[in-house]
């Protein structure tokens, strides 16, 4: 029985933190679509992806990963490329052609 609750116990840790990251990660999601950054990923987890979805007219890929101990949001201008056959983007929808006031308020918001 102590095996048990100890297992249960580790779930439900598990689950919390997964919340929380999702929550963390959602601020910075957020506040970044809403000043117009490009946003390529919005992920749970790490590792090897288990599904990874996109709206039909969205921009973004939502992704669950096999490892629920982290996420994260990959915006354009943060180190990442754009995939190959994607036309070149704005500078003003990368994180670093922003203002510098609408970068820490992304950085911040979660």
């Amino acid at each position: 029985m102590q095996i048990l609750e100890t297992i249960l116990l580790i779930l439900l840790f598990i689950l919390c933190l997964s919340i929380l990251i999702t929550i963390h990660e959602l601020g910075h999601f957020l506040m970044a679509k809403a000043f117009g950054v490009y946003c390529f990923e919005f992920s749970i987890g790490f590792g090897p992806k288990i599904i990874r979805h996109k709206r039909q007219k969205g921009e973004t890929y939502f992704a669950w990963r096999c490892i629920p101990f982290g996420g994260y949001v990959s915006m354009y201008g943060e180190g990442m490329e754009l995939p190959e056959g994607m036309e070149p983007l704005p500078k003003e929808r990368s994180l670093n052609g922003i203002k510098t006031w609408k970068r820490i308020i992304i950085l911040a918001a979660g």
